[in-house]
């Protein structure tokens, strides 16, 4: 990453576009070829740098990534996450399942009982997010937020739903980001949002058919 100058008089090192600030004993790069440098001048110039620019450049990134992850954060900001919904303005065009044993059914069974197996759909979904950045968006998510949205969901009685949800919304989120067009994501987040869960795809072979949503009875 190329760290702009801070001090107005800085220049820029000709070999590796680094910043290079003046006013210390010699002029170089903090990770180019230092020359004539002495090991104390190299060691100061790495500590401005680190100083100056590496928490700003943090915090920067962190927001970033925090607003990637927007849509999911407001699920449990909101107190919505499978809070559940008596009725929904998807729900006309979502197969609404009721029972949680049955939504589990059809989130995790892999054989002709169900018309998609919905593991396999939204792995196949998953094509095409990509988008700069990834690598650290993913350790943001596992380090930062996934253990959060654990909790939520542990604390009100969802355990048993964390991979499914945790993984579905990290998705939602990426593809959203990366404007990869996939409208699987897209309607499993309304469903998010109705307070529901994606359980499944019926109906027929995707994208004939609808989503199944269970819909928990509201809590107080």
């Amino acid at each position: 990453m190329n760290v702009p100058p801070r001090n107005p008089k800085a220049r820029w090192c000709e070999s590796c576009r680094h910043g290079e600030f003046t006013g210390l004993p010699v002029s170089g790069c903090v990770t180019g070829d230092w020359g004539l440098a002495s090991p104390a001048s190299i060691r100061v110039a790495r500590f401005i740098v680190r100083r100056r620019w590496m928490p700003r450049i943090s915090e920067e990134m962190t927001m970033h990534k925090t607003e990637i992850f927007r849509p999911a954060i407001d699920l449990i900001g909101g107190d919505v996450l499978l809070r559940g919904n008596a009725a929904s303005e998807g729900a006309s065009r979502w197969h609404v399942v009721r029972d949680l044993e049955q939504a589990e059914a059809l989130a995790w069974q892999a054989d002709d009982s169900v018309d998609v197996v919905w593991n396999d759909l939204r792995e196949q979904q998953t094509a095409n997010i990509v988008f700069e950045g990834e690598g650290e968006v993913w350790d943001y998510w596992e380090t930062s937020l996934s253990p959060r949205f654990d909790a939520y969901l542990s604390e009100r009685g969802w355990s048993g739903l964390c991979d499914d949800v945790v993984g579905d919304l990290y998705y939602i989120c990426c593809n959203k980001h990366s404007d990869s067009g996939h409208r699987l994501w897209d309607e499993m987040l309304e469903v998010y949002r109705a307070g529901g869960w994606p359980c499944g795809w019926g109906g027929g072979e995707y994208p004939d058919g609808r989503l199944a949503a269970f819909l928990p009875t509201p809590r107080e």
